[in-house]
């Protein structure tokens, strides 16, 4: 698809048909030639800002916007673009299609925008008609500009050396492998991230955390079996001041039972020592003694020997139980300053058992998503297919620097022929000197011919895009004898006419070429 006209709507006098292979548009500076650059620019989707509006207003007053036509030998499409960007639309035979106006570019032109990589962390960015416009299209800043092919901002450079390697190998990568790659990628910047943050959280346990750690449970092991212990002899403890209160209790009551005896004894012999002595008499006229039997000495002995051994019993007794209630406090005691030193070290232990199993579930989380950041099952795919394309990019763009050379003989720089790419600057040579370093003069054409080159192999990919070049300032910084310029001149001229190509040139004078073929214009002045 080509350009069929260019015009200013609102400016009559500013209408440029685009019938030839070859059209030159000359004026002198500050005539508008860069402003009409941008136009072309701007109408095929720029952003506005490229265009100064009052720049415009001043040399084109009436201007209000732009129209293209452009189409092929099936369809042609105008394009209008206001300077205001309020009217914005593309319309065949004379209907308006619906749709962004950038997108319906790309479809009219059949062009599916693909994505290549446009920098290390695999985000992507779309191929379209703007980005071919920045690779195909060049203004005199970018033509005599000593930047390499990519451009001069480093944060386009990947972006843009993968649209060339896809402008002449076709070739891309697949949009799944890249969108997995920049998964991935967030994927293990978030999980680097997280085991970062984790990292601040957690401590490692140190040796001296270890052998604590051991310590301490050694040491609740042995004081909870103290504890054990001490338990079980409270038991037995307890048991046997049971035992003994039984015993203790018995003896009491025995004693008191034998107090009792004696008690009852002593008021017998009381008794008995009182009325002993009397006697009465009877009918028969003797005495006779009230009490005939005395009370037996030998018992009360016997009873109160027993109620002494039975007293000294009972101390006795009483004396373990108080001796055993002590050892039970003191056993309990002992309990409860074990439990306390369980209790507190229990405590610490669990401090370090968190610690250090914190510690390991880190180390085992760690490890899994390790794995997950070795994985580089979608890199590999991008560098598998990367090499692929680097590969051919090599082969064809040495093909591509034997027609550049062949081109500049033809046009009589045989100086400059020997053309060669290299690979690490990613920017052509031309007889040994890396093209941003020529001369302008010829730098400017050696950069012309690259970019025919560039565009022929293109067109013979089927890659889907306007089959123009815009070119301003092409020949104006040549320093050679005048009829020099004008042969090699004539010659390009000619050798475009004979390409499939459309080519807008863009001059600063009134060129000599003698071709009837090549459409010559000069740049309409502007209306007062």
């Amino acid at each position: 698809m080509k350009i069929n006209y260019i015009k200013l709507y609102g400016e009559a006098d500013f209408n440029y048909s685009l019938n030839s292979n070859v059209t030159i548009i000359y004026d002198e500076s500050g005539s508008g030639k860069t402003l009409l650059f941008k136009m072309i620019e701007f109408v095929l989707g720029s952003d506005g800002t490229q265009i100064n509006k009052l720049e415009a207003e001043k040399i084109f007053p009436k201007s209000q916007g732009v129209e293209m036509s452009i189409g092929n030998r099936n369809q042609t499409y105008i394009l209008k673009r206001s300077f205001d960007l309020k009217t914005q639309t593309i319309s065949n035979n004379g209907i308006n299609l619906d749709g962004d106006y950038k997108a319906l570019l790309d479809t009219i032109i059949n062009h599916n925008p693909i994505k290549v990589l446009k920098n290390q962390k695999y985000d992507a960015s779309s191929f379209t008609l703007r980005e071919y416009i920045k690779s195909i299209f060049f203004n005199e800043s970018r033509l005599t500009s000593t930047d390499h092919l990519y451009g001069g901002n480093p944060i386009e450079k990947t972006k843009n050396i993968n649209f060339y390697k896809y402008l002449v190998t076709g070739m891309f990568l697949d949009v799944k492998d890249i969108s997995d790659s920049n998964k991935q990628l967030k994927s293990k910047d978030e999980i680097a991230t997280s085991l970062r943050t984790i990292e601040r959280e957690i401590s490692q346990p140190t040796l001296e955390d270890k052998k604590k750690y051991k310590k301490l449970k050694k040491t609740i092991e042995n004081n909870e079996l103290k504890f054990k212990e001490n338990n079980e002899m409270l038991v037995l403890l307890q048991k046997e001041k049971q035992e003994k209160v039984i015993n203790f209790e018995r003896l009491k009551s025995l004693k008191q039972l034998f107090e009792s005896q004696i008690e009852d004894l002593t008021s017998a012999k009381q008794f008995t020592d009182f009325i002993g002595s009397y006697t009465i008499k009877c009918e028969c006229g003797k005495e006779v003694k009230v009490i005939e039997d005395e009370i037996n000495d030998n018992d009360y002995i016997i009873l109160l020997s027993k109620v002494k051994d039975l007293t000294k019993q009972i101390s006795i007794i009483n004396t373990e139980i108080k001796n055993i209630k002590t050892q039970i406090l003191n056993i309990e005691q002992k309990n409860k300053i074990l439990l306390n030193e369980i209790e507190i070290n229990n405590e610490q232990l669990e401090i370090l058992d968190k610690k250090i199993q914190e510690y390991d579930a880190y180390i085992k989380i760690k490890s899994v998503f390790q794995k997950k950041v070795e994985d580089k099952t979608a890199e590999e795919n991008i560098k598998l297919e990367q090499v692929k394309i680097d590969e051919a990019f090599s082969t064809e763009i040495d093909k591509i620097c034997s027609k550049i050379g062949k081109r500049l003989q033809a046009w009589g720089i045989e100086q400059y022929s020997n053309v060669q790419f290299d690979m690490a600057d990613f920017d052509f040579k031309f007889g040994g000197t890396s093209r941003y370093l020529l001369s302008k003069g010829y730098r400017n054409i050696c950069t012309f011919a690259s970019v025919i080159e560039i565009l022929l192999k293109s067109m013979s990919l089927k890659i889907n895009l306007l089959e123009t070049i815009v070119v301003d300032s092409l020949w104006s910084h040549l320093f050679r004898d005048d009829n020099d310029v004008e042969e090699i001149i004539n010659k390009i001229v000619e050798d475009l006419e004979q390409l499939d190509v459309q080519v807008l040139i863009i001059e600063n004078k009134i060129p000599s070429v003698h071709s009837e073929r090549t459409t010559i214009q000069k740049l309409k002045k502007k209306t007062d």
